[in-house]
């Protein structure tokens, strides 16, 4: 099961990356594919002698992302399947 990378979005452009992802997943709607959760790397860019550019998604925005995208493609809120995890990646650990 998928775990998209949803880096980035830096406002007030949409998150085109959760767009990418949810679209691809609701192709075919009578079988849509399940996302099980969402990765980020906000926590590298808060490493020492780390730095990212600003707009990088902490983990619950990314998730939230990928929820709403899914509730736009999807006209019944019933068939929305549940984004379950959030993942983040360090260098520290």
């Amino acid at each position: 099961m998928p775990v998209p990378q949803i880096y980035y979005n830096a406002p007030p452009k949409s998150p085109t990356q959760a767009q990418r992802w949810t679209t691809l997943a609701t192709l075919d709607i009578s079988a849509p594919k399940f996302i099980l959760g969402a990765l980020t790397e906000w926590q590298a860019c808060q490493d020492p002698k780390r730095s990212c550019s600003p707009g990088y998604n902490a983990p619950v925005q990314a998730w939230q992302q990928v929820m709403d995208e899914l509730y736009t493609l999807i006209p019944d809120p019933n068939m929305v399947q549940k984004v379950i995890y959030s993942s983040d990646i360090t260098w520290q650990n």
